[in-house]
C-alpha cells in the first residue's frame, strides 16, 4: 500500500529529468532559429542549411535522459515495492499472521522486474513520439521535433529574406508556438497528445499501481487462503475527484459482497480508467482483517469529509468546490509553465523586449497563484509549475525585467 502523498510525489524525479529535456530542446531550437533568421543572403543560407537542419544533439540528449531515467527506475522501484509491502505486512502481523520475506519471495521480485521493464518501455515509447502542437485552419496539428523545427526554420528564413517579416517578428511567431505547445508526447494514429510531464507522470503511476496491486493480491492469496475472507480498505485524501468520494476510506469485499461490505470491483470501478487505481488516481487499497483491523475513518468521519467536499467558497465572484479549486490551481500552474517555456525561448532567441513583457506576465501569474491558493486553503505545489532549466539566474532576470 502506498499513501496518496507518496503516489503524488514519486513521479517528480522523472518529471524533473524530462523537464530538463524539454528545456534543452526549446533552448536549442530557439537558438538555431535566431541564428538562421540573421542570415539574409540566399547563398549563405544554402551553405548553412544542412548544418542548421541536423538535430543530432537533441537525439543525444534524449539518449542521455533515457539512461538516467532507466537508472532511476531500477533503483526506485524496488524501494517503492518494499515500502508498499512493509506497510501491509504490519497489518498481517497485527492480525497474528506471518507474512512472507520480501527479499526471498520470487513472485515479489518478478513483479518488480516486470514493472521495471514495462516502465522503461513505456517511457522509451514516449521519447520516440515527441513533438509540438500548433493551430492550423482551426485544427490542432502535430509535428515531431525534427519536422517542426525544419518547418519553422524554413518559414522564418523565407519571411526574413523575402521581406514579409523582420527578424524579431519571425522569431517571435515561432517562439510563441514553442512556448504554447511545450514538448509533447503524441500518438499520431489517434491524434491524442499530452505535455511530456503529464505523459511521464501517467506512465510511472500506472506501472506502480500495477506492481503494487499484483503484490497486494498475491500476499492476500497466500495469507488469506479462503477467498470469502478477503477484504481491503481504500486509502483516502482531501479534494479527491467527486466520483471517488463514494469509495475512499471504505472497506470492500474482494470476492462477492454483503450488506455491510460491497464488492471491490463493482463499487470502485477497479481496472477502469476512471476508477480506483485508474488514470491520475492517488488512491490505493490494502488488506483489512475483520476482528483485527481498525478502519482509518469511521462512517461519520467519511460523511463529514463528503459534506465538506460540497461546500463552496467565493473567489473573484466565482464559486468553487474544493475539487474545482484544485483543478483551477492546476490551470494556473499550467499557465505558469507555459510562460516559463516562453521566457527560456525568448532569452535564447535574443528577444529582449518580449522577454520583459513575458516576465511581467509571469509575475502576475505567480501573484494570482499565491492569492488563489491562499483563498482556497490549498498547499502550493511549486514542483507542479516548475520548468527544469528555468534556473535561478533566469528567474532573477525575469524578476528584474518585470520591475
Amino acid at each position: 500500500m502506498l499513501t496518496p502523498s507518496q503516489l503524488d510525489n514519486i513521479p517528480n524525479t522523472f518529471i524533473d529529468l524530462f523537464g530538463e529535456l524539454e528545456s534543452y530542446v526549446i533552448e536549442d531550437i530557439s537558438r538555431r532559429l535566431a541564428k538562421a533568421s540573421k542570415i539574409t543572403s540566399t547563398a549563405e543560407w544554402q551553405k548553412e542549411r544542412a548544418k542548421l537542419m541536423g538535430i543530432r544533439n537533441v537525439e543525444s540528449k534524449i539518449s542521455e535522459i533515457l539512461k538516467l531515467s532507466n537508472s532511476q527506475i531500477e533503483s526506485l522501484f524496488p524501494e517503492i515495492a518494499l515500502t508498499s509491502i512493509k506497510a501491509e505486512n504490519e497489518i498481517y502481523k497485527n492480525a497474528g499472521l506471518k507474512p512472507r520475506d520480501f527479499n526471498k519471495t520470487k513472485e515479489f521480485q518478478d513483479y518488480i522486474k516486470a514493472a521495471i521493464k514495462n516502465t522503461k518501455g513505456d517511457i522509451e515509447n514516449i521519447t520516440q513520439s515527441l513533438g509540438f502542437a500548433e493551430m492550423q485552419n482551426g485544427h490542432v496539428v502535430y509535428n515531431d521535433i525534427a519536422k517542426f523545427y525544419q518547418k519553422e526554420l524554413n518559414i522564418a528564413n523565407i519571411q526574413v529574406i523575402s521581406g514579409v517579416s523582420d527578424y524579431n517578428s519571425a522569431i517571435r511567431r515561432a517562439v510563441k508556438k514553442i512556448g504554447s505547445s511545450g514538448l509533447r508526447y503524441v500518438n499520431y494514429e489517434s491524434g491524442y497528445s499530452n505535455n511530456i510531464d503529464v505523459a511521464i507522470r501517467r506512465a510511472v503511476i500506472t506501472s506502480i499501481h500495477q506492481m503494487t496491486q499484483q503484490m497486494t493480491d498475491f500476499n492476500m492469496e497466500k495469507l488469506v487462503p479462503n477467498k470469502e475472507d478477503r477484504y481491503v480498505e481504500v486509502t483516502s485524501h482531501e479534494n479527491c475527484r467527486p466520483s471517488h468520494l463514494s469509495f475512499q476510506g471504505r472497506v470492500f469485499k474482494v470476492v462477492g459482497s454483503t450488506s455491510e461490505y460491497p464488492n471491490l470491483v463493482e463499487a470502485t470501478g477497479l481496472g477502469k480508467v476512471d476508477g480506483l487505481k485508474g488514470a491520475n488516481c492517488r488512491h490505493d487499497y490494502y488488506p483489512f482483517i475483520p476482528g483485527a483491523s481498525v478502519r482509518t475513518y469511521t462512517d461519520e468521519q467519511l460523511k463529514d469529509m463528503e459534506k465538506k467536499s460540497k461546500e463552496t467558497f467565493s473567489y473573484k465572484g466565482k464559486e468553487y468546490t474544493p475539487y474545482e479549486a484544485t483543478q483551477h490551481q492546476r490551470k494556473i500552474e499550467t499557465a505558469i509553465r507555459q510562460s516559463k517555456r516562453e521566457l527560456i525561448a525568448m532569452k535564447e532567441a535574443g528577444l529582449t523586449e518580449d522577454f520583459k513583457a513575458a516576465s511581467i506576465k509571469l509575475q502576475q501569474q505567480r501573484k494570482e497563484y499565491l492569492q488563489f491558493s491562499k483563498a482556497a486553503e490549498l498547499k502550493q505545489k511549486d514542483y507542479r509549475h516548475q520548468v527544469e532549466g528555468f534556473t535561478q539566474s533566469l528567474a532573477r532576470q525575469a524578476s528584474n525585467a518585470a520591475k
